[in-house]
């Protein structure tokens, strides 16, 4: 009977200060200092349980490729037909981008 009793109330004391701990640090402003580890404890959560998300962008190293002499080449044929300086600008600016891009590790090459 007092050994049920015991983890009984260990259970209740452990479940207890688990509880405080897992409370954000806002609303742990009432707790006393000598309660200092429980009350700055700071968990951070991952996403499944901070509800967020997470985007991974990954290109190849093909595909940048392709995409610049894609981009080489419409500016060359935008040059040829005398396309607009707008139009010419918006490709130069397009594949300024992506060799920025690249060259500043923007990419995860796969």
């Amino acid at each position: 009977m007092q050994r049920s009793r015991t983890w009984t109330l260990t259970a209740i004391v452990i479940a207890i200060i688990i509880g405080l701990v897992s409370l954000p640090i806002a609303s742990k402003t009432w707790m006393p200092n000598w309660l200092g580890v429980i009350k700055n404890a700071n968990w951070q959560y991952g996403l499944d349980l901070a509800g967020g998300t997470q985007l991974d962008f990954r290109i190849s190293e093909t595909e940048i490729a392709e995409e610049k002499n894609r981009l080489q080449t419409a500016i060359a044929e935008a040059k040829q037909n005398n396309a607009s300086q707008e139009e010419l600008v918006s490709l130069q600016n397009e594949l300024y981008s992506l060799e920025e891009q690249s060259t500043n590790g923007f990419f995860v090459y796969i």
